[in-house]
């Protein structure tokens, strides 16, 4: 929540010539500020790089060198649990704001009072303010889109679940949103096409990410059999994953 109130705030600080840029701008970095911190935070907090032939600048206090059974109990649990919440978040935030806006209201009314014309407010733009629903930030929704889709593409081939819980946020999303524009929302500024044709082309990025990730996996013997795996030096240890950036291209890795 805050989040987006802050990316609105800076872009139209730098300030656009026409509503459809800020809108695309604030789309953009929305969906990438979204998409940081869902798909990328846990991995480096959690990364030891140690192993690989690379400065690994300051990312081996973690303790996954790799996708291995450790990532998929920790990191793969924590990260579906985020996606089946933000799957059902648009219900939540729905009740959350509808009960808000009910509540603020009835505050308004005298006691007991069901009829709207009776209001506190002194002036009409008080009243249409309170009684009009929440403006349409539209840029939420497709950086929400964009975001299920990379998330899901870049995990999807280790986490297939991921693939029911995205069906599962668009389907939520759909409902939601279409119930929104019908009882609540004011009505949305007349965009032209500009930004669903943007977001269309960003959406043809998310395949590599599953090919990128899909491969890394696949190239690593210790996901596909027991025979590979290394013991421990202690409890407490990185697990050794003998699976490099080199072995990508080499005749191990295909």
């Amino acid at each position: 929540m805050l989040l987006r109130y802050a990316v609105i705030f800076i872009v139209s600080w730098i300030g656009f010539e026409t509503e459809t840029g800020q809108l695309k701008a604030v789309t953009v970095v929305t969906f990438l500020c979204q998409f940081f911190n869902t798909a990328f935070v846990m991995l480096l907090v959690n990364a030891d790089l140690t192993e690989q032939p690379m400065p690994t600048y300051g990312f081996n206090s973690g303790s996954n060198g790799d996708f291995n059974a450790s990532f998929f109990k920790t990191i793969g649990n924590t990260l579906i649990s985020t996606m089946v919440l933000n799957a059902i978040y648009p219900c939540i935030d729905f009740m959350m704001y509808w009960g808000m806006r009910a509540g603020f209201r009835i505050l308004d009314r005298p006691c007991c009072s069901l009829n709207k014309q009776e209001t506190k407010e002194t002036s009409i733009q008080k009243y249409i303010n309170l009684y009009s629903g929440p403006a349409y930030m539209m840029h939420y929704k497709y950086s929400t889109i964009l975001n299920v889709c990379f998330v899901t593409f870049m995990f999807g081939f280790g986490l297939p679940y991921l693939f029911p819980v995205a069906i599962l946020a668009f389907i939520v999303l759909y409902f939601s949103e279409k119930t929104m524009l019908y009882y609540s929302y004011r009505v949305p500024p007349m965009y032209d096409a500009k930004t669903s044709e943007m977001v269309y082309g960003m959406l043809q990025f998310a395949p590599i990410f599953y090919l990128a990730f899909g491969y890394w996996m696949c190239s690593s013997k210790q996901l596909l059999s027991n025979d590979n795996l290394t013991p421990f030096e202690s409890l407490g240890s990185t697990p050794i994953t003998e699976h490099l950036f080199p072995s990508v291209v080499d005749a191990s890795g295909w």
